[in-house]
């Protein structure tokens, strides 16, 4: 199964890379009188910290034809927010708890269509982040139990080049944000399909969120774990770009590597139930997080 990825080499380098097979190799070594195989045994050969070179070899030429490059720098975030209702209720002379912030968060970038016309539909990766965090924000705006923190939205784009949510930039998009504090930030991706059978909480979460998050979780029946394969296991770590402070904790189901990437991560996979309870254990969380000091 082909996955796709925008950085698929995992380097910054701009250089071009060319993957050849073991066959050509061969057929290249064969012009300097060595192979493969030669190489492997003179390996076993060697002393610790030497080397060996092959006699020189026919000189090669590589052409590459590619596509125009059609990325951009532009990072395009949609923010909304509900106003917290505890501004006389702060500690602290003039401070209410309407100035502290919590970040829901999910990038809704995917990778589109290839050069070849194949379509990617990202449904898991990361439509159903996405979902999560909306129907999350519906059930706040409609419920009785309002924020006494300002709670903010944010769908951000960044996922598939491996760049976290940049909660500075996120933040002074709208006046007098930027005077906030932002106390905790969860976000989401991959909520909605995995192999595994359990709420992931992946590397990088606060302690102190998870025991709050696995206090949730013991109430909706959902089980947690902090050990398993997120959405994008065995790639190259995010990068957090503005030294977050604020405590993060990073959702999504065990196992939700599973299709990332490909032509199958489709509506198909997604699983209501996996949906359901990343989503409830999920807003009970905030829910704690937005009216609580201590937790």
């Amino acid at each position: 199964m082909e996955t796709k990825l925008l950085y698929p080499h995992d380097t910054t380098a701009s250089l071009p890379v060319m993957t050849i097979t073991p066959e050509l190799a061969d057929r290249l070594l064969a012009s300097c009188g060595s192979s493969l195989a030669a190489l492997d045994a003179a390996r076993e050969d060697l002393p610790h910290g030497e080397m060996t070179y092959t006699a020189p070899g026919d000189q090669l030429y590589m052409e590459i034809h590619g596509a125009e490059n059609t990325l951009d720098d532009k990072y395009i975030n949609v923010i909304g927010y509900i106003p917290g209702t505890g501004a006389l209720m702060g500690e602290g002379q003039g401070r209410g708890l309407d100035n502290q912030v919590i970040i829901v968060s999910a990038y809704f970038d995917g990778l589109g269509t290839g050069p070849d016309g194949t379509f990617y539909p990202g449904a898991n990766d990361n439509a159903s982040g996405v979902a999560t965090m909306l129907e999350m924000a519906r059930v706040m705006m409609e419920g009785e139990y309002q924020p006494k923190k300002t709670i903010v939205f944010i769908a951000n784009t960044g996922g598939q080049r491996r760049d976290m949510l940049q909660v500075n930039n996120a933040m002074n998009a709208k006046t007098g944000f930027g005077l906030l504090t932002v106390e905790a930030i969860l976000e989401l991706s991959g909520t909605g399909a995995g192999t595994g059978d359990e709420i992931l909480l992946g590397p990088g979460s606060s302690y102190r969120l998870v025991t709050l998050y696995e206090d949730a979780a013991a109430r909706t029946g959902a089980k947690v774990t902090t050990r398993g394969r997120g959405t994008h296991f065995g790639r190259r770590s995010f990068s957090w770009g503005d030294q977050r402070t604020a405590l993060s904790a990073f959702i999504s189901w065990e196992g939700s590597d599973w299709m990332v990437n490909t032509v199958n991560d489709t509506i198909d996979i997604i699983d209501p139930d996996k949906l359901q309870q990343t989503g409830e254990t999920t807003l009970l969380t905030l829910l704690v997080l937005s009216r609580e000091v201590d937790y």
